[in-house]
Parts: C-alpha cells; sequence; structure tokens
C-alpha cells in the first residue's frame, strides 16, 4: 500500500506543470447539439421496454449468479506437460471469490 501511494504522489507531482498549463489552455470551440423537451421524452419513450438478446454465443442469462473461469493444459518436448484454471464465484451479492491453480511437468532436461 506504500509502494501505491508513493507511486500516486510521484507521478502527480511530475504531471503538475503539465496540468498547470493545460488548465490556462481556452477550451476549444465547438457546437452544442440540444433536444428540445419534446424530442428528449420522444427519444426516452422509444428506448423503454426494448428487450435485448444475448449476444451471438452466448448463453441467457438465468439470473442466478454463476461461476466463470477458464482451463489451459500444454504440451511441449522432452515430456513437458501442464494444467492450469483459475474460477471466479460470487459469493451472496456483495462479495466474490477466486480460485486459481496451476500443475507443470518440466520432463527431461538434457
Amino acid at each position: 500500500m506504500l509502494v501505491r501511494s508513493a507511486l500516486l504522489l510521484s507521478t502527480l507531482a511530475l504531471a503538475a506543470p503539465a496540468l498547470a498549463q493545460a488548465s490556462d489552455a481556452p477550451a476549444p470551440a465547438g457546437e452544442i447539439i440540444s433536444l428540445s423537451p419534446d424530442e428528449k421524452e420522444k427519444a426516452l419513450d422509444s428506448g423503454r421496454g426494448v428487450h435485448v438478446g444475448p449476444a451471438i454465443g452466448e448463453l441467457p442469462i438465468s439470473g442466478l449468479p454463476q461461476v466463470h473461469g477458464e482451463l489451459g493444459f500444454m504440451i511441449g518436448t522432452g515430456g513437458m506437460r501442464g494444467a492450469y484454471g483459475t474460477a471466479a464465484m460470487p459469493l451472496g451479492e456483495n462479495a466474490g471469490a477466486t480460485i486459481s491453480f496451476e500443475n507443470y511437468r518440466w520432463g527431461h532436461k538434457r
């Protein structure tokens, strides 16, 4: 935690002169586009009740918390092989746990 704080402070100290110069520059002139109250209400009404389906290849969500993760395997020369994986799972509504593993056999060294 101390290292993170020191890194943040040193980054801010180095960036301070550039930030001071940037704040003196005038904002670029641009066109502002705004909607009338009727246009705003029409845009909001058109989006209400729209159902968005799952993406291609994605399973529909059941509403229940699910475990997500990945597994991997490797095979190499000289008997080298291994397996690894990780899983993230929800615990209640405000917590989660992540579990990872790896197992490698480096084979014969010649």
